[in-house]
């Protein structure tokens, strides 16, 4: 046992250990950077067995990985999203770059390496009223709301990409609220797939989400399937 001469040392004492716990507590700055504060930094989801599933496909497409990484964008720190599927022999695909803001998550305009600075900015102006950045998710919008995210072109053959984001349903599961996000893609159908869904948690992040590409029909992934 440590010895107190005076009142004073006891209440020095246990004003660090406030501290202490206090700041044990505090998330720390990784942790305010990041879009989900409970979503690990790589997820799993798993096919969901159902109709139009077949077989092929789930030999093909058993599970999917879901990364995230801290990235730096003109000085703006965001979330970048990758996915990949298990089978698969290439490059984890990028999905989106995000970063929150109050109850929305912002994504950010990208476009490909060959549109050179002005060209990028003048397709931003011209596309987005000149805002770099636009609303994936909202979780402060009413069932049935519909916004534009605009989020990635490749060049000037491609033009502009964006979603038509429609929030479809809150659902309540072990007492929190998940947000249905219906996507619907309106000018590029990549073969990894393009995102037709999402069910998100403002805590804990993406629960699962529902794909389609050139080759595939829509295939949905969840972290637990049928819980």
């Amino acid at each position: 046992m440590i010895p107190f001469t005076s009142p004073a040392q006891r209440a020095g004492l246990l004003t660090s250990l406030f501290a202490i716990l206090l700041l044990g507590a505090l998330p720390t700055q990784a942790q305010k950077s990041l879009v989900f504060p409970k979503m690990g930094t790589t997820t799993q989801y798993h096919l969901v067995a159902g109709p139009g599933v077949s077989l092929k496909d789930k030999r093909t497409y058993p599970a999917l990985t879901l990364t995230q990484r801290p990235e730096l964008v003109n000085g703006t720190q965001y979330i970048s999203f990758f996915y990949a599927f298990k089978n698969a022999k290439g490059l984890p695909m990028p999905f989106f770059n995000v970063r929150r803001k109050g109850s929305e998550v912002l994504a950010l305009f990208m476009a490909g390496d060959s549109l050179a600075p002005a060209r990028l900015k003048a397709l931003r102006a011209q596309y987005t009223n000149g805002q770099s950045e636009s609303p994936l998710l909202k979780f402060d919008a009413t069932t049935g709301q519909k916004w534009r995210c605009y989020t990635w072109t490749g060049d000037d053959s491609y033009g502009p990409s964006y979603f038509d984001v429609t929030l479809a349903e809150i659902r309540k599961t072990a007492g929190e609220p998940v947000y249905v996000f219906k996507l619907e893609e309106t000018t590029l159908m990549p073969d990894g797939g393009v995102l037709r869904e999402l069910l998100v948690s403002p805590d804990k992040g993406i629960i699962g989400l529902t794909l389609q590409g050139e080759q595939f029909h829509r295939l949905t992934f969840e972290v637990n399937p049928g819980q």
